[in-house]
């Protein structure tokens, strides 16, 4: 019989863990290092034990989630991992089953993952939730705009101003989280990434943060590489500023690399076409409870609609649900109707999160459609998340 709880020895989850992402033996003591650091921090690691045996765990990150128009409590699922003897005996299973429950019991209304494999984690209720970009070019290929006005700083950490304009942005940008101190510490410590350099440059207009990314200098065989991400911006001027930034950089890097959203835009800025871009199915994500969806702030959507929620893994959320929108918030109850639209809970946590919407899906055949004259018109919308875990 399994049993499932927290807890906070490293040992045990060290070797299951190498084991299952190749982690060399060279490595393992800066692992060690990196999980005692997040154990520390607000990070907390579950298992499923076979009596005192560990045969799986994860870790749990606790994050403030821009989803909608509304900021909501969100848990990171990562370092999945199992003891190979263990596989394909439901360990997992009711590992994931568990982690549910203990997200729904830390009111976390939604869950993100990324997975190694797509299908695996489908089966239980996580649906495709972002696209990244990463688009590759050399910073000279920048063109050169020379906006005033606006000045740069390197910073090695992100300071007071830094952090509290990221705070502050992220509320209405794409699916960015809240960021604490430990949250900056594990974006920005060249120890856990095993780069040469890992800084925050925030630009700054009239006295005012108006713009930050994040830059990680890396080694390659021929040269350095500059890897950019969390990039948020004011203006357009901010945008062509950071681009000025980022062509200076040539005479230090010979490669750059833009982790960015699906609709971010960069043709008009460029000499040249890029060496290449990469569009990839990233982050997962999961509604972890239809109950905590109550009151969420959706903004003006057309929705009145029941729909029959289907849910293996965690059956509080099986059966039909009525969602209406009053004046901006979404109101969800349990309800004996009959439902309008028949899917999965993953299906619905894509829609809801706007990666996809209810005629995609119905098209896809992943939504069953049993009134049409019911409204279910969410609207569709860029999502992309940049914390890592």
């Amino acid at each position: 019989m399994f049993s499932y709880k927290k807890f906070d020895c490293v040992e045990e989850i060290l070797s299951i863990a190498a084991f299952s992402f190749g982690i060399k033996q060279e490595k393992q003591e800066k692992f060690r290092n990196y999980l005692d650091s997040l154990l520390k921090s607000n990070v907390e690691l579950y298992g499923v034990f076979d009596e005192e045996r560990l045969i799986a765990g994860y870790l749990l990150y606790p994050f403030e989630m821009r989803f909608r128009e509304d900021i909501v409590p969100m848990g990171g699922i990562g370092l999945v991992c199992s003891r190979p003897d263990y596989r394909g005996k439901g360990a997992v299973k009711f590992m994931l089953k568990n982690a549910i429950k203990t997200m729904v019991q830390k009111d976390m209304m939604v869950s993100v993952l990324y997975p190694f494999n797509i299908d695996f984690y489908r089966k239980y209720g996580w649906e495709i939730f972002f696209t990244r970009k990463i688009i590759t070019l050399s910073p000279g290929q920048l063109k050169k705009s020379s906006i005033e006005g606006i000045k740069a700083a390197y910073l090695d950490y992100a300071d007071e101003e830094t952090r509290n304009y990221y705070n502050e942005r992220v509320k209405t940008y794409y699916n960015f989280a809240l960021r604490d101190d430990y949250i900056w510490y594990r974006h920005l410590d060249n120890e856990i990434s095993g780069s040469a350099s890992e800084g925050v440059v925030k630009f700054v207009k009239n006295g005012k943060v108006v713009g930050i990314f994040t830059l990680q200098i890396s080694s390659e065989d021929f040269g350095s590489k500059a890897s950019i991400g969390s990039m948020i911006y004011d203006s357009e001027d901010v945008k062509r500023a950071m681009f000025d930034y980022l062509r200076k950089l040539s005479h230090q890097v010979s490669k750059m690399e833009l982790w960015v959203s699906d609709d971010f835009l960069i043709w008009p800025y460029l000499s040249d076409r890029p060496s290449d871009i990469k569009k990839r199915y990233a982050g997962m994500i999961r509604i972890n409870s239809m109950n905590l969806l109550n009151e969420l702030k959706i903004g003006n959507e057309d929705i009145d609609f029941t729909v029959s929620i289907k849910d293996k893994t965690n059956e509080e959320n099986e059966g039909t649900w009525k969602l209406t929108n009053n004046e901006g918030t979404l109101l969800v109850t349990k309800s004996s109707e009959k439902p309008d639209l028949e899917t999965d809970i993953g299906t619905f946590s894509s829609i809801m999160s706007g990666f996809t919407d209810f005629n995609e899906m119905i098209t896809a055949d992943r939504v069953k459609v049993i009134n049409k004259d019911s409204k279910f018109n969410l609207k569709k919308i860029t999502t992309f998340h940049f914390e890592h875990f």
